[in-house]
């Protein structure tokens, strides 16, 4: 190979594609000549084979139910019935014989023969155990308490269920009826008709219309005792009130309880 084969006119080294490559036989190191590849003839190993040739089995081949009958016309053969093959139980028969020819037009009693035969070991289960009697009485209080018990569970569940149940709105607000009155009346300064609340205590103080009358629901009422009445003290209506409440049984605690937290 001669010197600057690689470099180009500029004196850049050339790609590898662009450098021309010739084997030099004076060179110190030649190119080694590429030997032909020696291909080795190669077989397949019988790794199945034997010595003795292929082995076979010495078992007789029987042909197949479907090959022997392919219609399956044998799982179409009657079968035997079995009522005529099943074994018939014997019935004992009895034969007359000349006395009961005889006898046969007279209506005559059997006489009773047989004798009653008691194991005397048994004799005292007929008089009565008392042993059995104590078992039997406390079978019978057991049974009564498993009763009560259950009458019991009962009890508590109907109690449980009468308390779940949903109360009527009327007694849910029946400690704020008794101080306010329900009226259509005329608002003084729309000269509308409008349906609200009285609040008696306040009527009967003389507040303004906006401070006694009210046109909006439950809440708004309770926020009323809550805010107004116990700024102002209306203590010569409070007897009138608890006598009304001695008539209403259901809500004079309730009620006591309110008025005692207003005044």
């Amino acid at each position: 190979m001669s010197d600057q084969c690689a470099l180009g006119p500029d004196g850049k080294l050339l790609d590898a594609k662009d450098i021309v490559f010739f084997n030099d036989p004076d060179d110190l190191h030649p190119l080694p000549k590429n030997p032909k590849p020696v291909l080795v003839p190669t077989s397949i190993k019988k790794f199945f084979g034997s010595a003795d040739g292929p082995r076979r089995s010495s078992r007789v081949s029987v042909p197949s139910a479907r090959t022997t009958d392919p219609n399956n016309a044998e799982s179409l053969k009657r079968k035997a019935d079995t009522t005529l093959t099943s074994h018939r139980p014997s019935q004992r028969t009895r034969h007359a014989t000349e006395t009961d020819n005889d006898d046969s037009g007279v209506d005559t009693e059997p006489e009773d023969n047989d004798v009653d035969m008691v194991d005397i070991s048994s004799s005292s289960s007929v008089a009565g155990d008392p042993e059995e009697e104590d078992e039997e009485e406390e079978e019978q209080e057991e049974g009564e308490d498993i009763i009560t018990a259950y009458l019991q569970t009962r009890a508590f569940g109907e109690a449980d269920i009468e308390a779940m149940k949903r109360r009527p709105k009327a007694s849910k607000i029946a400690d704020i009826q008794l101080i306010f009155a329900a009226e259509d009346v005329t608002d003084p300064s729309t000269g509308k008709v409008v349906s609200g609340h009285w609040c008696k205590l306040c009527k009967k103080a003389k507040l303004p219309f906006k401070d006694a009358f009210f046109a909006g629901g439950v809440s708004t009422r309770r926020a009323h005792i809550k805010r107004a009445l116990l700024e102002q003290t209306h203590t010569i209506y409070v007897d009138e009130i608890q006598e009304k409440l001695l008539t209403q049984r259901g809500v004079a605690v309730l009620m006591t309880t309110l008025l005692s937290t207003l005044w």
